[in-house]
């Protein structure tokens, strides 16, 4: 069937009593409004229920929905991971591939879920202004989180991501994408390294869910992670007092003592420059011809992934964008 408006919330409400039915039923709302009935509750008595997928819903929606085969759970954690693939699914159908791929970085400095916050200048740029309001999915892990943007601000959904991320000032979020409208987040402390949650290194990344057909590649660095379970993702601020040697030596020295590598490859744009591994560490002289060849300016940022067979991928955001 043809998708046009994506789910973005989902709500509960219970059974009139002359219905004479316990429990209730789950809807999901479009972003233009539009309510379906989802899943239901199913009361067994003294306090037990069990939540059931709507069979209308499956059949409706069936070339959309995640080719799994449960659709009835005990708990309620569960049926909202099914929800929230539900979520990124319409997304996708929603969503336009091929843009060009971005960055964008905002520096946060809330300490309440409450307060709405401005987009970032170049997420601005990349949405083309947002004079009413459009819906975007931020993704994490294996975590979605839909959120409404209404004149450059965020609004619905912020306040439960940033609630949900134990948001404290000094922490920067980064937002990546390869398709609108569908974003790949992740959050650096006060040293620029990733903090790590629940949702990220569960194994259960939202390409492990039994995809649809078709290509469904959505953000940049997420998409060549593969199945990674763990990954090394870090930023450097290049400022005076910030030795890069230093910070990629540090961030790095786990992952070369427990793989003994003789070297390891770094990315940026394409271009390929192996550093040789030298007691321990990249060798001086190397990783310094490496940086070298960035020319990096006061307070550019350089953003480094670790993928597979040690390789480090970077990224240099310029303006909202990958610089080239």
């Amino acid at each position: 069937m043809e998708f046009h408006s994506p789910f973005v919330c989902y709500e509960y409400e219970v059974y009139p009593p002359s219905l004479c039915f316990h429990g209730g039923f789950y809807s999901l709302k479009t972003a233009n409004n539009r309510s379906e009935i989802v899943a239901y509750t199913v009361d067994r008595g003294t306090g037990y229920r069990i939540y059931k997928a709507s069979p209308l819903f499956l059949e409706k929606y069936s070339d959309m929905l995640p080719a799994v085969d449960v659709h009835e759970w005990y708990f309620k954690a569960d049926m909202v991971v099914w929800l929230e693939s539900v979520f990124f699914y319409s997304f996708m159908r929603c969503s336009l591939a091929g843009v060009e791929r971005c960055w964008f970085m905002k520096h946060v400095t809330i300490a309440n879920s409450n307060v709405f916050t401005v987009l970032p200048v170049g997420y601005q740029a990349f949405l083309g202004g947002c004079d009413d309001s459009i819906w975007v999915l931020l993704k994490s892990g294996s975590r979605v989180w839909p959120v409404r943007i209404v004149d450059n601000v965020f609004h619905d959904g912020w306040a439960k991501f940033v609630r949900e991320h134990a948001w404290s000032p000094k922490l920067t979020i980064v937002f990546g994408a390869e398709r609108k409208w569908i974003f790949e987040v992740f959050v650096l402390d006060e040293n620029h390294e990733q903090i790590v949650y629940p949702w990220t290194i569960t194994g259960c990344a939202l390409h492990n869910w039994h995809v649809p057909p078709g290509n469904v590649v959505t953000s940049c660095l997420p998409s060549i992670l593969g199945g990674m379970r763990d990954r090394l993702q870090f930023g450097y601020v290049c400022a005076p007092h910030n030795l890069i040697y230093v910070v990629f030596t540090r961030n790095l020295a786990p992952f070369i003592k427990e793989n003994q590598v003789d070297e390891i490859v770094f990315k940026v744009s394409g271009i390929q420059w192996p550093i040789p591994i030298v007691e321990g560490v990249l060798r001086f002289e190397d990783f310094h011809r490496f940086v070298f060849a960035l020319e990096l300016g006061d307070a550019d940022f350089v953003l480094s992934t670790m993928t597979q067979h040690a390789c480090v991928h970077s990224l240099l955001p310029c303006g909202g964008w990958e610089r080239k």
